[in-house]
């Protein structure tokens, strides 16, 4: 583990030597014409679209490999929904979000229904099948890909972070891969299902079902229970209104949900998530956290009334605003949906496959030739 303190570029110089070292390799092998795959796996709870190291911009610097090769690179980023976000920080989410949205197969929404996408990671797999050579890249730690949380500009002090990072050649994959490859696989089919109106529309029906379950408990519990229980029912209100924020900015149509979610958060302000994840506790907990935070009973249950209203309210919203128009919801993209859609139509297949085989290089650890 490396210590960045206030008064370091160390995170930011480890991130730029990664990427040269990727982008290097990747060079050779699209020169040569090789029969080669590269899968970038990145994370980061939010992303400023300008970090970088010694005059490069990261982010720039893998588009620049979708450039040069886009049927070699298979690109899967995670991060956090904008609007989960306030005032500038809102808008530089969104800067990054919209820059990558037509070149990455951008995840901002885990259909497993994690809270918050807190990861910050980048793991690449560089194989190489015209040479039978194997190049693994990580960095993780606690820094996103801000400039204050990798670098130290002027004489601003940047944060104090931790972080790990490595380059280097493999003779192979190994099975210790296959469940990041498999989560990449995964996320791929998960972004290219959702080019289908059959599966939206079933993706956004069971998102309804799980707020309608969420609402039925919380309006149950209303009728006469303990603080403890109604601050357990307010805090599963909370989170199923930010995943339901979050959800709509994964769905197909932004010039459409866009505009839900601009009104919705116009009524219903979003709850901050980092307040969310300290009041989040187990159920025996729930009363004794409840006092500390000065909560009666009539308080908590007006907190869960207001709670079940932001939930029928986003809900409604969906099932009136947005299922109807399914069917012509590519009428509703925006210029970086028809750009990403584009690149689906030409490489998901050519990627999926890809990674299928690097999954089958990692479950046996021996070289398959064939294609």
């Amino acid at each position: 583990m490396i210590i960045k303190e206030s008064n370091s570029n160390a995170a930011a110089r480890a991130y730029g030597n990664l990427i040269r070292d990727i982008a290097q390799r990747f060079d050779i092998c699209a020169h040569q014409g090789h029969d080669f795959a590269l899968v970038i796996y990145m994370s980061s709870l939010m992303i400023s679209r300008y970090t970088g190291y010694s005059g490069s911009i990261f982010i720039d610097e893998i588009a620049n490999l979708a450039r040069l090769s886009p049927t070699h690179l298979v690109w899967v980023v995670r991060t956090t929904s904008a609007n989960h976000f306030p005032g500038y920080m809102r808008l530089t989410q969104m800067n990054a979000i919209n820059y990558l949205s037509p070149i990455a197969y951008l995840v901002q929404y885990d259909p497993n229904l994690a809270f918050l996408n807190h990861a910050k990671f980048l793991l690449s797999y560089h194989v190489c099948f015209s040479e039978s050579a194997a190049y693994h890249g990580t960095y993780f730690g606690s820094t996103n890909l801000t400039l204050a949380g990798m670098f130290h500009s002027r004489n601003r002090p940047g944060n104090y972070e931790e972080f790990q990072w490595s380059y280097r050649h493999r003779n192979f994959l190994s099975t210790r891969d296959v469940p990041y490859l498999e989560e990449v696989e995964s996320l791929i089919r998960y972004s290219v299902a959702l080019r289908s109106s059959e599966t939206i529309t079933q993706y956004v029906r069971t998102h309804l079902e799980y707020l309608q379950r969420i609402i039925s408990a919380a309006e149950s519990t209303l009728r006469g229970t303990t603080t403890g229980e109604l601050f357990g029912r307010y805090l599963d209100l909370t989170m199923a209104y930010s995943q339901s924020i979050s959800f709509l900015a994964e769905l197909p149509g932004r010039k459409l949900t866009d505009d839900i979610a601009n009104s919705i958060i116009a009524r219903h302000p979003v709850p901050n998530p980092f307040e969310f994840e300290v009041l989040d506790c187990d159920e025996g907990f729930s009363e004794k956290i409840a006092s500390e935070l000065g909560l009666d009973k009539s308080t908590t249950r007006e907190l869960v009334r207001q709670g079940i209203v932001a939930a029928e309210d986003i809900m409604k919203e969906i099932r009136e605003s947005y299922l109807p128009k399914i069917e012509d919801i590519a009428n509703f993209r925006d210029d970086a949906e028809d750009q990403f859609y584009q690149l689906t139509q030409r490489y998901a297949e050519k990627h999926g496959s890809y990674v299928s085989r690097l999954i089958e290089l990692a479950s046996s650890s021996q070289w398959h030739r064939a294609a």
